[in-house]
């Protein structure tokens, strides 16, 4: 009998501890899920600046008085509604029930040490570009209760900080499956397009065209064949200089010594006479990791706050300063006598970020001089369209060369001194048609929301075609981003087969154009003679965004 009582004391207790064991285990990953959720939501309300109050409700934390106190300590209370304790309850930790929440803060002075393998961001708003969260919870024994077991305490941290890393690659070619993702062709011995400096990899196709084989659907939907033919194609004299790119030129093609071109379909190799220029350190890659889209978690920008604009130009004479910015208080805004380029402008109407209509001065611009002051430019239908002797340039203008972001007096908090053009889902297309004059535009600022992005392109609008062609001279500093987003082109029930996608056409004669940032999109070609030129110094592009290190 004693015997049996302590074999089953025994086969008890090896019960209890499997039973307790495995509940600890998924508490434990409960608890991770919580702070892993809390420190991304804190940090983001960080990044934002969403971490006040307001008269409705007290949201304030993060901040650290003295420099020298570091951690600073946010602990959460019962039904506690600052970001972090908010989002740690819906994830089923609440200090109601008896669980411990708490968020350590490091300002930027002593964020390095605490994280020395991080690249924390130095940027002068992140005072504080680091957090962790901890989450406790008290786990009571189950059946090993019976044989003297008692509660034991499970913890998981989790720690997130703003850093900041090289921006995208020059062109992102963004469709999965497409044929021709990438085209380029031409005439002339001229360069079609020119990258000075930038990363290792300067163009990047995602196309797996060409294969055979099927990409997975992200939404878990099935999966999607890769179409036929080639993801890079090519006739004509198509020149892609890469000679000078990579991260020994400082932007200027004057020290680089080449860069890659990748392809994740076909074709295997670039047949001689070849279409790209690598100078010496270059080569072609295929296959090539597929690269993701680094800018997908920017929200799109709403409506919110913003206002019709159609009919509220103001005209100019130039090297007046009659028109104001809209803001408050308003600033001056001067006609200048030339612009950016040096040409002589007699007139000038300035432009206020806002929504704008089909109806409005942004869907058909001919024989005007538009300057754009600081803000978004929300299209709602009707597009923006460069026709017959337009010109255009924003407020603050554009670096002539590589250079820091400028400053001005009357930056927008969400895009700095230069503007972001939004083409919403129903806004239309981008198109520099025949004969425009001058373009220079300065995009968002990096270090703030929309991270350099000048042209924005909703990522559930129709399948449609943007160009710059004609003869345009034009200078932009700034991202152009057009592209659906993969689950969007792959699901899409468009006869084509080829999905929902956005397509970018760099071309015409005798224009010329440089751009210093990124052009993201689904599918691009180059034709004509549209001698472009992308200048990118590695050492200034840089991006801020929030990481879970930890």
């Amino acid at each position: 009998m004693l015997v049996l009582v302590a074999l089953s004391l025994f086969l008890l207790a090896g019960m209890g501890l499997t039973l307790d064991v495995s509940q600890l285990y998924s508490q434990r990953q409960l608890a991770q899920n919580a702070a892993d959720a809390s420190a991304l939501a804190a940090m983001m309300s960080i990044f934002n600046a969403t971490n006040t109050t307001n008269a409705t409700f007290n949201n304030t934390f993060g901040n650290i008085v003295t420099a020298g106190q570091n951690p600073a300590r946010l602990t959460c209370g019962s039904n506690d509604n600052h970001t972090p304790c908010y989002y740690a309850r819906q994830n089923g930790f609440d200090p109601a029930n008896g669980d411990t929440i708490f968020v350590d803060f490091w300002a930027q002075a002593n964020a390095y040490t605490q994280e020395p393998g991080v690249s924390i961001s130095t940027a002068g708003k992140d005072a504080v570009p680091l957090l962790r969260v901890t989450v406790i919870r008290p786990v009571p024994a189950t059946l090993m209760r019976l044989v003297g077991g008692g509660t034991k305490n499970i913890a998981a941290q989790a720690t997130a900080a703003i850093v900041t890393s090289v921006a995208p690659i020059p062109i992102l070619i963004m469709h999965p499956t497409l044929n021709d993702a990438f085209i380029a062709k031409g005439t002339g011995t001229s360069p079609k397009i020119k990258i000075c400096g930038g990363p290792k990899r300067s163009i990047q196709v995602n196309s797996c065209a060409g294969t055979g084989g099927s990409i997975a659907k992200p939404d878990g939907t099935g999966s999607a064949s890769c179409k036929s033919g080639q993801a890079f194609n090519w006739t004509g004299n198509p020149i892609v200089d890469l000679s000078h790119a990579g991260p020994l030129d400082y932007g200027d093609c004057s020290t680089g010594t080449g860069a890659d071109l990748g392809t994740f379909g076909l074709p295997t190799t670039v047949s001689s006479p070849t279409p790209v220029n690598f100078g010496t350190a270059g080569v072609y890659l295929e296959p090539a990791s597929v690269i993701a889209d680094p800018l997908i978690n920017i929200a799109a920008p709403t409506t919110t706050g913003l206002t019709n604009q159609d009919t509220t130009g103001c005209t100019e004479s130039a090297t007046k300063s009659t028109c104001t910015d809209g803001q408050t208080p308003s600033h001056p805004v001067t006609c200048p006598a030339t612009d950016f380029f040096g040409n002589a402008v007699t007139t000038c109407t300035v432009l206020y970020p806002g929504l704008y209509t089909s109806a409005g001065p942004l869907a058909d611009i001919k024989s005007t001089f538009l300057i754009f002051t600081p803000g978004i430019y929300y299209i709602q239908s009707g597009g923006i369209q460069f026709d017959a002797n337009s010109s255009a340039q924003t407020q603050t203008l554009p670096p002539a060369t590589p250079g820091p972001y400028p400053t001005c007096s009357n930056a927008d908090p969400r895009t700095g001194c230069g503007i972001l053009i939004y083409l919403s889902a129903n806004g239309g297309t981008l198109s520099v048609k025949a004969n425009p004059q001058d373009i220079a535009l300065l995009g968002s600022d990096p270090s703030l929301t929309y991270q350099k992005i000048a042209i924005f392109v909703d990522h559930a609008a129709p399948a449609q075609s943007h160009s710059f062609g004609g003869g345009a001279t034009w200078s932009i500093t700034g991202t152009i981003y057009m592209t659906n987003t993969v689950t969007t082109i792959l699901n899409s029930t468009i006869p084509s087969a080829q999905g929902q996608y956005q397509s970018f056409s760099l071309g015409g004669n005798s224009g010329s154009g440089t751009l210093t940032g990124e052009i993201i999109t689904d599918s691009l070609t180059l034709n004509g003679t549209p001698g472009i030129q992308m200048n990118l110094d590695p050492a200034l592009n840089q991006i801020r965004q929030i990481a879970l290190v930890r």
